[in-house]
C-alpha cells in the first residue's frame, strides 16, 4: 500500500487535493493510505513513513523548499511532489530531488501526470508470494534480482538466498513489472536494475557474463535503454 501525505496549512485545498488523488487512485487501481498534516512539523515527525509528500512550499512562516531538503535527508526514498506558481522555485525544486510540481487550483491532468511520475519512481515496489522451506512470503520484485525456471516451478535469486514457486516461467511474467523484467532466454529472466554492463549481446553482472538469445537481442535492447533512460533513478 502507498502511503500518501499531503502537507498544506489551508485544510480546505488540503481536502479537494485528497478528493482528486483518490479519484486516480481508484482509476488505477491502487491502494493508497493517505493522511493530510497542516505543518512542516507534522510532516517531518511521519516522514519516515511516508512514500509520497504532496508538499505546499508556501505556507506561512516556512521556506518550503528546506522542509523539502529535510525530508530527502530523513527519508532520501520519499518521492516529493511540490504545489508552487514560482517558476523559479520549481529550478530550485529539481536540485534537491523534487520529483514534480503542481499549481494550485488543482486538476485531474495535474495529478495524473504527477502519479505517473510517482508509479515511474516505484517501479517494483508490487509484491509477489514466493516460498522457502515451505513458508510463504511476500516479495517486493525489486528485490528479485534474477528468475531461473525449472520443470513444473522457478527459483527466484535475492543475493544468496533463493525463493520458490510452483509456476511457470510464462506464467509468472504476468505476475512481473514488464519494465523491470526481462525474459533473456527459454529459462532465466534477468531484473535490468542488477545490470552493470550490456555489450555486443551480454549483459555483465559484476563478473557474471549473461548471453541474451539471439531472437531477443533487439526486443531486450530496446526494453534495456527504455529502462535506462525513465526507470532507473
Amino acid at each position: 500500500m502507498i502511503r500518501i501525505c499531503l502537507c498544506d496549512d489551508d485544510n480546505i485545498v488540503a481536502k479537494g487535493l485528497e478528493r482528486l488523488i483518490d479519484k486516480e487512485l481508484e482509476k488505477r487501481q491502487l491502494n493508497a493510505n493517505i493522511i493530510i498534516v497542516n505543518s512542516a512539523r507534522e510532516l517531518l515527525d511521519i516522514v519516515n513513513n511516508i512514500n509520497v509528500v504532496f508538499l505546499d512550499i508556501e505556507m506561512p512562516e516556512v521556506n518550503g523548499l528546506e522542509v523539502a531538503k529535510l525530508i530527502k535527508r530523513k527519508n532520501p526514498k520519499c518521492i516529493i511532489i511540490i504545489s508552487t506558481n514560482i517558476k523559479d522555485k520549481m529550478r530550485e525544486g529539481i536540485h534537491i530531488g523534487v520529483s514534480d510540481y503542481i499549481t494550485k487550483p488543482y486538476t485531474p491532468k495535474d495529478i495524473n501526470i504527477a502519479f505517473n511520475i510517482i508509479e515511474n519512481h516505484m517501479i517494483g515496489e508490487k509484491t509477489i508470494k514466493l516460498y522457502y522451506a515451505r513458508e510463504s512470503y511476500d516479495i517486493k520484485q525489486k528485490d528479485i534480482e534474477r528468475i531461473i525456471a525449472y520443470n513444473g516451478y522457478i527459483l527466484c535469486r535475492m543475493g544468496k538466498q533463493e525463493f520458490r514457486k510452483v509456476t511457470s516461467i510464462k506464467k509468472i511474467l504476468e505476475e512481473l513489472d514488464a519494465k523491470l523484467f526481462f525474459r533473456v532466454d527459454r529459462q532465466v529472466v534477468i531484473n535490468f536494475s542488477i545490470i552493470d554492463d550490456y555489450r555486443n549481446g551480454y549483459i555483465y553482472v559484476g563478473n557474471e557474463k549473461i548471453k541474451v538469445a539471439r531472437d531477443r537481442k533487439k526486443e531486450f535492447e530496446r526494453a534495456y535503454i527504455e529502462y535506462d533512460l525513465n526507470y532507473r533513478f
